[in-house]
């Protein structure tokens, strides 16, 4: 199913150790999915490579001056971003009038496909491993905002994945030696 998207929410549960991505249509729909660390670890690169602005300026080509300007990008784009939130930080929507396609249970994420298309949307599909997925199409304006919702959620979680943001270079810190 092919979403139009009005709201997103991400939150981690806990009992579920899972990650709950729910996406909103503009139709009234709601769908679920659960993002496990293995799939979340998997899904991270491809969804975060989405993030390419087509408006950075020329630069000398270097790596760390292209991250600086991915890192600028995305910090601006996610400060133009309304994201409106609950006491518990989650979007709301008024589940009364939703329909569930795929069901109010959430689908279990097995694997997931990338495309973008020239007008510079990215398509996302969420699939589990049988049945049917959710696919919705994102633009820099909600893709921002997802990245960081999903890097705030698995924080929350305490996956320990070593996760960046756009623009941002892993630590090369070197981990103690360990004496047995």
């Amino acid at each position: 199913m092919t979403a139009t998207i009005d709201k997103l929410q991400v939150s981690y549960d806990a009992d579920e150790d899972r990650i709950l991505l729910v996406v909103y249509s503009s139709e009234g729909q709601a769908f679920k999915a659960f993002l496990t660390r293995r799939f979340f670890n998997q899904f991270w690169p491809s969804l975060t490579g989405l993030f390419q602005p087509t408006d950075l300026p020329l630069n000398d080509g270097s790596a760390s001056t292209t991250n600086t300007l991915l890192q600028s990008r995305f910090k601006a784009h996610l400060e133009s971003a309304t994201i409106s939130r609950d006491a518990k930080g989650t979007v709301q929507a008024n589940s009364a009038q939703l329909s569930y396609p795929l069901g109010e249970r959430p689908i279990l994420a097995n694997h997931s496909i990338f495309t973008a298309n020239p007008s510079g949307a990215r398509t996302i599909q969420i699939m589990p491993k049988e049945g049917l997925g959710v696919t919705f199409s994102l633009h820099d304006g909600l893709l921002t905002p997802l990245i960081q919702m999903l890097y705030d959620a698995q924080n929350q979680a305490k996956w320990g994945l070593a996760l960046t943001l756009p623009g941002q270079v892993k630590s090369k810190e070197k981990l103690p030696n360990l004496l047995s």
